[in-house]
């Protein structure tokens, strides 16, 4: 995933929701789409990373997006309660 963080364009916000992510997901999803991967990161600022991926059918990142936030949704939180990386099913 390494590779996903560091092709990833990364955007500030504020206080980043699950329904702009899914927005990111719906938007650029295309015919070869087979899932999404979600990433989130703790910075030592306190702030965090959350970087998203769309993969195709060979796994290979499609493409990606990061945002760099201080608050993340209660949406957002609940789906990184157990695990900083979630795989979507597109």
């Amino acid at each position: 995933m390494v590779v996903l963080a560091l092709g990833a364009a990364l955007i500030g916000v504020a206080c980043l929701t699950w329904d702009e992510i899914w927005d990111w997901f719906s938007e650029n999803t295309t015919d070869y789409s087979s899932y999404g991967v979600m990433i989130k990161e703790r910075l030592a600022s306190g702030d965090f990373r959350v970087v998203t991926g769309i993969f195709d059918h060979e796994d290979e990142v499609e493409t990606a997006q990061g945002w760099e936030t201080d608050e993340l949704d209660e949406e957002l939180e609940e789906l990184f309660d157990r695990s900083n990386e979630i795989i979507i099913d597109l």
